[in-house]
This record gives C-alpha cells, structure tokens and sequence, in this order.
C-alpha cells in the first residue's frame, strides 16, 4: 500500500508565520496493470477496435522500442448502432 503524506501546516494568520507542521497523512489502495505493446493490441482487438497502431514519445513518426517512455495507442471504435 503507498501512502500519501499531506504536509500542510497551520496557516499563517495576522503576522504570525504558521508552523508548516504536518497536520494529516492518508493511505490508500493505488493499483497499476502493466501491459506489453501484444497484450493491449489484443485487448483492442478483443473488444472490437480496428485500425490499431502504436506511436512512441507523442511522436508519429517514432515506433515504440526498448528506450521508449511513453507509448501511445491509435485505434478506431466501430459504431454500435445508431442513436435513438
């Protein structure tokens, strides 16, 4: 479990400084899934998307690979009927 620490203090007040002590700390549940560039394609797939690519960096020209930071998904949904 990670935990959260809120370091907010007294407020300073009529020319006194506050004391920017702690005044309260919070824990709470912070789950994360990992996927690899095949699993999630396949999810996509799986649930209907077409079109699928993969984009590193926010950069289109850039494929993802192994120093890549950020990977970007490109997909359409197809339409599930019309409106009422």
């Amino acid at each position: 479990m990670r935990g959260r620490l809120l370091a907010r203090g007294r407020p300073a007040r009529d020319g006194d400084p506050g004391d920017g002590g702690l005044v309260a700390t919070e824990l709470q549940r912070f789950r994360l899934q990992y996927w690899n560039l095949t699993e999630f394609g396949r999810l996509l797939t799986d649930t209907g998307f077409t079109d699928i690519s993969v984009t590193a960096d926010y950069r289109e020209d850039r494929q993802p690979g192994p120093h890549s930071q950020t990977w970007t998904f490109h997909a359409v949904r197809p339409q599930q009927g019309r409106p009422r």
